[in-house]
């Protein structure tokens, strides 16, 4: 119906425009009330939707560069513990050698093995994989001869008819030891570097009863503190493998690289170092010889021990210089995306005490323009009662 084909009073229609429009700004005024904003579409106001809008962007891609920053950290940290871990195995394998160099012998007397056995001169008997030779000799002799002892394969020779002449043996592993056998002691003493032990030898009409040493006495305390130092240091290659966050690709202590991304085009690159032990300390891998050379070999070893130690405690102080580089910009960060989400509220957000003094003043102007507009009403009806 147009607005032609009813006749409105001027009061009436005044009214009834004022009336509207108080609807309308109800309309508005609970929506913000609803919302807690006051521009919710750029049709409100476009000017702060779309700058409110870049606000809030940039606030969520920084959001997603903290959470970057959060795993980087831990990331760090992890290192961080693996170094830690590292060193305390390395200073106990430093114990290890120190324990070595004070060492009082190098071998020890180990628990006697006895065999006896008939054998012709310049024959050969193996007894568990030591080879015996019968060698040509006169009674009441003392020969000294070279005698190694230790993890490796030993040849030793003795004499038949009872008497005993030379034992020699040989290996490729450890320090020489000299013997001297005398027939009719009955003792073989072997010496080296000042350390002794002894082995029976008792004499036969048949052969030579042996005493030979076997098991882990017999290599002597250094050779057994070598072997727990290479425990070690396969536990420390194991440890630093272990040392990553969330994959092999994230272990800083196996070389790798950690690129952390800061806004736009700002990064930061953590560059990892080996610790293996073969990489660390020009080789602490294995003990030197088994350390049978002695101090030159134990000391040669602890001055790789103090070079590890010491790399490590520099790449402990980079990442901590790195780690804090991050915690600051994660701060930063957490900061601005704050600050820009105040910013993006403060255009948008409606302020809640404001909005419900308008919804008052608005119902009060409702009432009022319904009033008027029923009192213009009543001044038409008036016209009926001429009639």
């Amino acid at each position: 119906m147009s607005v032609g084909q009813i006749s409105l009073t001027s009061g009436m229609r005044a009214n009834l425009n004022a009336l509207q429009n108080t609807s309308k700004l109800l309309d508005s005024t609970q929506r913000r009330l609803a919302t807690g904003k006051k521009v919710t579409t750029a049709l409100d106001n476009p000017t702060n939707f779309f700058a409110a809008k870049a606000h809030t962007n940039r606030a969520g891609d920084l959001a997603s560069l903290k959470d970057g920053m959060s795993e980087a950290i831990q990331v760090v940290k992890a290192a961080d513990e693996g170094i830690s871990a590292v060193t305390s195995l390395i200073e106990s394998a430093k114990g290890l050698a120190q324990a070595a160099l004070t060492a009082t012998n190098a071998y020890s007397t180990a628990t006697d093995i006895t065999f006896t056995a008939d054998i012709a001169v310049g024959d050969t008997i193996t007894i568990n994989g030591t080879t015996f030779t019968a060698i040509d000799g006169s009674a009441g002799d003392s020969t000294a001869t070279t005698f190694g002892i230790g993890s490796g394969t030993a040849t030793a020779s003795a004499a038949a008819s009872g008497l005993v002449t030379a034992l020699a043996a040989s290996t490729t592993t450890l320090s020489a030891v000299t013997i001297t056998a005398a027939a009719n002691s009955g003792l073989v003493t072997l010496s080296a570097a000042g350390d002794v032990a002894q082995f029976n030898v008792t004499e036969s009409t048949t052969g030579a009863s042996v005493s030979n040493a076997g098991g882990a006495k017999a290599r002597g305390e250094r050779y057994d503190l070598a072997q727990q130092y290479q425990t070690l240091m396969t536990q420390m290659d194991d440890l630093v493998n272990d040392s990553h966050y969330k994959g092999a690709d994230t272990n800083l202590m196996e070389g790798q690289t950690l690129t952390v991304n800061f806004e736009g085009s700002h990064t930061l690159e953590i560059e990892g170092f080996s610790a293996a032990a073969a990489d660390l300390g020009g080789d602490i891998s294995s003990a030197t010889n088994n350390w049978a050379g002695g101090s030159s070999d134990i000391s040669g070893d602890i001055s790789k021990l103090n070079s590890a130690l010491s790399t490590l405690r520099n790449e402990s102080k980079a990442l901590a210089s790195n780690l804090a580089v991050i915690n600051t910009r994660q701060d930063f960060t957490s900061t601005m995306i704050t600050t820009l989400t105040d910013g993006a509220d403060n255009l948008t957000l409606a302020d809640m005490n404001e909005e419900g003094a308008n919804m008052l003043m608005l119902q009060t102007r409702q009432s009022l323009a319904t009033t008027s507009l029923s009192m213009s009403s009543q001044a038409a009806q008036s016209v009926l009662r001429l009639f």
